[in-house]
């Protein structure tokens, strides 16, 4: 489901339910591995529904932090938006610690597979300007789509 620029939450896209944090008591600490060659922006979905950035992790490092089982977090491309995923999941929820468990969760970032329409609206994005769209020999409902879509890129530079 494309994100419009004006939207200012994510969904959950297994319950298209807006996506939040709620209250927990059970901690979870994690470690972010990026094993992608790109940038990764790391967003923590707050109690608003809002994403909340994090870190941004360069390709092959990682990112520790302590959270609760209730967070939700999503993972983006930091340069242009496009969706991660982490340990295959499009939003990561952390596990509950075990007892005497001293380690952390290792959560590996990963790059999706895309979906044909996805990855040409990636290539549009890149090559075509905006207000260029229209000027394209596409059918009018993806040409309005992509001219009203931001897709991911307002996540990408959410900021807490």
């Amino acid at each position: 489901m494309p994100k419009s620029a004006n939207e200012n939450f994510i969904h959950d896209p297994a319950s298209r339910k807006k996506l939040r944090s709620g209250p927990s008591v059970q901690r979870s600490y994690v470690r972010f591995h990026n094993t992608t060659e790109r940038k990764v922006s790391i967003l923590w979905i707050t109690y608003e529904g809002k994403p909340a950035k994090y870190a941004t992790l360069d390709p092959g490092h990682f990112f520790d932090t302590n959270t609760y089982v209730s967070h939700p977090w999503v993972f983006r491309d930091a340069a242009s938006g496009d969706e991660l995923v982490a340990d295959r999941h499009e939003v990561y929820y952390p596990a509950e610690m075990q007892p005497r468990q001293s380690n952390r969760h290792k959560v590996n970032i990963t790059i999706p597979v895309y979906s044909l329409r996805n990855r040409a609206f990636q290539i549009l994005r890149k090559l075509v300007k905006q207000e260029d769209v229209l000027l394209l020999e596409l059918p009018l409902s993806l040409q309005e789509e992509f001219a009203v879509s931001d897709d991911y890129s307002v996540l990408a530079g959410a900021s807490p």
